[in-house]
């Protein structure tokens, strides 16, 4: 089983996780916690040098890096969703590619004039043979409350 949680940073995520984690604990249901932040693949160093100084996944170079951040976080996708396609517990990711999608999709349209050509087989990529998502739950917190709850990190 596989459910997704989405929302932006500080809507309270990982907090509804946790509480599903304890229940799933205390009946004795086994899971795996699945966050690009914590989830243990090849390219986890990478990922935390390109978190560095920026919640959103954007390098300190004086050059161009989506398109590179955009590869290596669908490459990092596909090695989890690999590893986890025949594990039978119950799955809990912590946002997965449809805020992959969203987000790089804005730096790539920024950085590049042609950048429909580069999404769209991004996006392809991204969906290609795509698990199936049991239950997708967006968290949401009003604006004011979110940017309170990211100024608190």
């Amino acid at each position: 089983m596989n459910l997704v949680f989405e929302g932006i940073n500080g809507s309270g995520k990982t907090t509804i996780i946790e509480g599903v984690r304890n229940e799933l604990d205390s009946r004795q249901i086994p899971y795996h916690y699945i966050s690009d932040l914590v989830y243990q693949t090849p390219l986890t160093p990478v990922l935390k040098k390109m978190l560095e100084g920026d919640v959103f996944l954007e390098l300190n170079e004086q050059f161009e890096t989506s398109l590179y951040e955009s590869l290596i976080l669908a490459a990092n996708h596909h090695y989890i969703q690999e590893k986890m396609r025949n594990v039978s517990s119950v799955k809990l990711f912590d946002r997965d590619y449809i805020s992959v999608l969203a987000y790089q999709k804005e730096f790539i349209q920024k950085g590049y004039e042609n950048w429909e050509s580069f999404y769209q087989a991004f996006r392809e990529i991204m969906l290609f043979e795509l698990k199936s998502i049991d239950l997708l739950v967006y968290v949401s917190v009003p604006f004011l409350e979110n940017v309170k709850r990211t100024e608190k990190r």
